[in-house]
């Protein structure tokens, strides 16, 4: 529903009687799907088909013999459809959401101006201050996506820019694999941190891992791999990745191809080849710890081998 509009461009007169509205459906990709033309009158019921979850914003103009709306009066996001089905697969390809329940949250707080730091490109840049260049980067994939984030010289420190996943229903896996690659740099090239989260059905977010920056490291893609342990119970889950900006040099955060998929229980005993890293410890509830501490038993993994052991 909405208001009859006071008055007409520059605060001028207008035929009300002869003023009709169109609305839209805008995704957070900016693709938008005309719902209706011609609606009389200040109500009207749209019902979408959605064979899975989507994120829409609706938009709304007034159209008469002068032409439509300066500016389009703007809803909240609101949400349809159900929960995503295993295997889950974003790649950005030819950028645009392969699937439209993606939503944004920002800690921008200023009364003067805000701005949308999540978008997707076909390829992007990021400044490198160690040769005082900006880099050209291509998709992870070739395939024409990406999502960047981008911060300006007034972000403050601490700014964080959310990307968060629509629901996914893990239908009674027993542990969940999250991936995804993001643009590395050295610790001199960027001070930004990359926080990602899990929800289990819209319950608090739990921390899964924190970014860490090296001290050498050559600018490319790499991919990060996670295990959200313990979902059979849950009906749904969601993944929020944090871009957080710190001070040091302007640059911009991109990802690609994120994907959740099952996580066999039985590999979780079962000791693959593994990829020598840095050993990662988690709590049976799935919560990362440093090194166990205490009695009792721990899940480690470390490159692609995840396994439990007991601490005596």
């Amino acid at each position: 529903t909405w208001e009859k509009p006071l008055t007409g461009r520059y605060n001028g007169d207008y035929d009300a009687e002869n003023t009709t509205y169109k609305l839209a459906r805008v995704y957070l990709d900016k693709s938008e799907v005309i719902a209706a033309t011609n609606i009389s009158g200040y109500t009207y019921t749209d019902s979408p088909e959605a064979d899975e979850e989507e994120s829409i914003t609706y938009q709304l103009v007034a159209v008469n013999s002068e032409g439509e709306s300066a500016t389009p009066a703007v809803s909240n996001q609101v949400a349809i459809g159900k929960a995503l089905e295993l295997p889950f697969e974003e790649s950005f390809f030819g950028s645009k959401f392969t699937h439209k329940g993606w939503t944004t949250a920002t800690s921008q707080n200023d009364p003067y101006f805000t701005y949308k730091a999540w978008n997707l490109y076909a390829n992007s840049t990021v400044y490198y201050l160690p040769e005082d260049k900006s880099l050209a980067v291509m998709p992870q994939d070739n395939d024409g996506g990406l999502a960047c984030c981008l911060f300006y010289g007034h972000s403050e420190d601490g700014q964080t820019e959310s990307l968060i996943s629509p629901h996914v229903n893990p239908a009674g896996a027993d542990n969940v694999e999250l991936k995804f690659n993001y643009w590395e740099m050295a610790s001199d090239a960027t001070k930004n941190e990359i926080k990602v989260w899990v929800s289990r059905d819209d319950n608090a977010w739990e921390l899964l891992w924190t970014s860490t920056l090296k001290e050498e490291f050559e600018p490319q893609w790499s991919e990060v791999t996670l295990p959200i342990f313990n979902t059979k119970a849950n009906n749904n889950i969601r993944i929020k990745i944090d871009a957080i900006r710190h001070e040091g040099p302007i640059t911009n955060v991109l990802l690609d191809n994120i994907t959740m998929t099952e996580l066999d229980a039985t590999g979780i005993n079962t000791v693959k080849p593994a990829i020598v890293g840095e050993a990662e410890y988690y709590t049976l509830s799935g919560v990362r710890i440093n090194k166990p501490a205490t009695r009792g038993t721990y899940i480690v993994k470390n490159g692609d081998s995840v396994k439990k052991i007991m601490v005596k």
